[in-house]
């Protein structure tokens, strides 16, 4: 058993993995101290595909398509504020409906702007 510094935290707690090189097979597994709390996170490959399984490992497609999802909620909250606008078009400002439908798209702007730099 040992440590491989060529591998990314896990994906879901953070902790360090650890690769295990058993007669047949090569593992990768969350920590035992890891707050994944021995859930069964492990990929195993044969013991000649090492190199497959760290990478299998170290992907991340959900951080990869980031860009795109954050794109698309960016146009929905936009999309949103304008059916707003729309739909009270002409009511006061002070409209109790109104600032309802404006906090959500202010709420959504924020929690946007708080997760920047977040996958």
């Amino acid at each position: 058993m040992t440590e491989s510094a060529e591998l990314k935290p896990c994906p879901f707690c953070g902790a360090r993995p650890t690769l295990k090189r058993l007669d047949e097979i090569v593992g990768i597994s969350c920590g035992e101290e890891s707050g994944c709390d021995n859930t069964g996170l492990f990929i195993a490959f044969a013991a000649s595909k090492e190199t497959e399984a760290i990478a299998a490992w170290n992907r991340r497609p959900l951080a990869d398509a980031t860009d795109g999802w954050r794109t698309l909620v960016e146009d929905l909250v936009e999309e949103l504020e304008e059916q707003v606008c729309y739909r009270y078009q002409g009511y006061p400002q002070d409209d109790r409906r109104f600032v309802r439908d404006m906090l959500t798209v202010k709420e959504a702007r924020e929690f946007l702007e708080a997760h920047k730099d977040k996958p």
